[in-house]
């Protein structure tokens, strides 16, 4: 096979250059879990103290957080997101991987609706800030739906019941309009 060198593009081809992709490592879920086994970080050194006093902030506040950073996007299964899946299938609790431009979650105690916005909320940032910022996501008091709800059915109930006394008392709104509209009704 001859090749025709057509310039910078065809030289970049050929070498391995910029157009070549590495494949990221590959991560191994036993090594994962026996990382996350002592302190629920598994990240590298320079990150450890600071995901450390997060997760301590976490269980301050009833969260078993489990935070697992890469400083590359980790090749796992279908993703990011199977890796949280499968430590949370495992061992429970909250999990928030983070790589370098990925981010996922799970979680067997927090809505999913939660966690996805937590995680809308952290993109682009540096891991410690985006797990500090995901803590203060699921954390975070959010509108009381479940008061409204209760509040609405009451009143509807209240509604029904009101138009049933009324309608059970005798009054009918047609007696009424005969009566106004008759010759000798007196205005």
């Amino acid at each position: 096979m001859r090749f025709v060198n057509a310039g910078p593009v065809t030289d970049a081809l050929t070498s391995g250059g910029p157009f070549q992709a590495n494949t990221p490592p590959a991560v191994n879920l036993d090594d994962v879990l026996a990382g996350l086994a002592e302190d629920n970080v598994y990240a590298p050194e320079g990150e450890v103290d600071i995901f450390r006093d997060i997760v301590a902030e976490a269980a301050e506040q009833g969260i078993d957080l489990k935070i697992v950073a890469f400083p590359y996007n980790p090749w796992y299964g279908g993703g990011p997101r199977d890796l949280a899946n499968d430590i949370g299938a495992a061992d429970g609790g909250t999990i928030l991987v983070l790589g370098q431009n990925v981010i996922a979650s799970y979680s067997d105690s927090i809505s999913r609706f939660t966690l996805e916005g937590a995680q809308m909320e952290i993109a682009r940032r540096e891991h410690p800030d985006a797990a500090a910022m995901f803590l203060d996501g699921i954390t975070a008091s959010s509108f009381p739906w479940t008061g409204l709800t209760v509040a609405v059915l009451f009143l509807v109930v209240a509604v029904v019941v009101a138009t049933r006394w009324w309608s059970r008392r005798g009054y009918d709104y047609a007696d009424y309009t005969e009566d106004a509209a008759s010759p000798g009704a007196i205005s």
